[in-house]
């Protein structure tokens, strides 16, 4: 449903556009992983920066899958989870900003990209609502 109520040309920008964002929610997450940012995972308890990106990859294959799938369940599972390891990113950012003001362009665009995780899981929550209100209108009794 949250995928056929546009035009049929937005509904290819949108399909590649949330995929293009979930792909690199995942890249976001395996870098964590992989590829440590020292300046990040020095500010974090130990392994916590690893959790965070595990969160992220997990995160961003739900999304991925739901997206290509075109099957909303998947994002609304997925989003909780790149939504709270882009919280995490997005505190240890800010607080870097603290003692080095040159990570401010860093921290805005982590915080953007929570702010846009938490617009589309809204927006699949509000559909979600909508969804079990109509299947309780429609049956008897």
């Amino acid at each position: 449903m949250p995928y056929t109520r546009h035009p049929r040309w937005a509904r290819w920008i949108l399909y590649a556009l949330r995929a293009a964002l979930y792909t690199l929610a995942l890249s976001m997450g395996v870098g964590a992983v992989w590829f440590t940012p020292v300046t990040v995972s020095e500010r974090m308890p130990e392994g916590l920066t690893d959790v965070w990106g595990a969160i992220a990859v997990v995160g961003g294959l739900l999304c991925i899958g739901g997206s290509l799938a075109q099957r909303y369940r998947f994002e609304l599972t997925g989003l909780p989870l790149l939504v709270g390891a882009t919280i995490i990113y997005a505190a240890t950012i800010w607080d870097i900003f603290t003692d080095q003001d040159t990570r401010l362009a860093q921290a805005s665009a982590v915080s953007a990209l929570f702010v846009s995780f938490g617009i589309r899981w809204v927006d699949l929550l509000v559909i979600r609502w909508r969804l079990v209100q109509e299947h309780k209108i429609g049956r008897p009794g």
